[in-house]
């Protein structure tokens, strides 16, 4: 895909590191600058720093930002396949953390997946998770 292997690492380690430490909210902006310090510490050059700085400011699904870079496609789709691929973290987050009801937990369980499913910058990879994105919803739709 021509992009940029260290961008995409760094920025996928990084990607949510701000919301670990309690900025749900604004996560993608915090963690962007967030990162410019921390990277800045390890001369990192800075043009890879304002392509990291922009995978992570446009990573989220519920913003419309517009990804432009390769680099942002695949760190956003990446963060998307997660949930996927991990789907009892989804649950956990709803019902064990936030103690929703079944119906409240179904509904944003079923919002937090479409979401990750519309930010999928790859028509591939949309294609290889139908059956799994089909199987979370109509169980969530079952109640």
């Amino acid at each position: 895909m021509n992009a940029d292997i260290q961008v995409v690492e760094i920025a996928a380690y990084l990607h949510d590191v701000t919301k670990i430490l309690g900025d749900r909210k604004n996560h993608h902006i915090s963690g962007a600058k967030y990162a410019r310090g921390f990277l800045e510490k390890y001369k990192i050059p800075k043009e890879k720093i304002s392509l990291i700085e922009e995978c992570i400011k446009n990573h989220r699904g519920s913003t419309d930002s517009q990804r432009k870079t390769i680099e942002e496609k695949i760190v956003a789709t990446a963060d998307s396949v997660a949930q996927f691929q991990h789907p009892l973290t989804l649950f956990y987050a709803w019902y064990g953390r936030r103690q929703c009801s079944i119906d409240d937990g179904a509904d944003g369980i079923e919002n937090k997946l479409q979401r990750s499913w519309n930010k999928i910058e790859f028509e591939y990879v949309k294609n290889e998770l139908k059956e799994k994105y089909n199987n979370l919803m109509q169980l969530l739709r079952e109640r």
